[in-house]
C-alpha cells in the first residue's frame, strides 16, 4: 500500500515523521522529493511545447520517435507522481 503513495502524500508524510522524530535525514528526503516534484512541472510543461512542434522529418522517423519519448515521459510522470510502480 505505502509503496503507491502518491508523491505530495510522500512528501507530507515525511514533513510530518522528520518533526516528530526531529530527522534531519527524513526532512532532506522530503525536500528533495519536492524538488523531484517540481521538475515533473518544468517536464510537463517542455512536453507541451513538444507536443505542439511538429518534425520536418519526411520519413516519419522523426515524428515516431518524437512520440516514443513523449509517451514514455508522460508514463514515468505519472509513475513518480502517482505511485502505482507496485501492484
Amino acid at each position: 500500500m505505502s509503496r503507491n503513495i502518491p508523491l505530495s502524500e510522500l512528501i507530507t508524510t515525511l514533513e510530518s515523521l522528520s518533526d516528530m522524530m526531529q530527522s534531519p535525514m527524513l526532512m532532506e528526503a522530503s525536500y528533495r522529493l519536492d524538488t523531484v516534484n517540481s521538475a515533473l512541472y518544468c517536464l510537463e510543461h517542455a512536453l507541451f511545447y513538444v507536443r505542439m512542434y511538429r518534425s520536418a522529418d519526411n520519413t516519419g522517423d522523426g515524428e515516431k520517435r518524437r512520440q516514443e519519448l513523449i509517451d514514455d515521459s508522460e508514463a514515468l510522470i505519472k509513475i513518480i507522481r502517482e505511485g502505482g510502480l507496485y501492484p
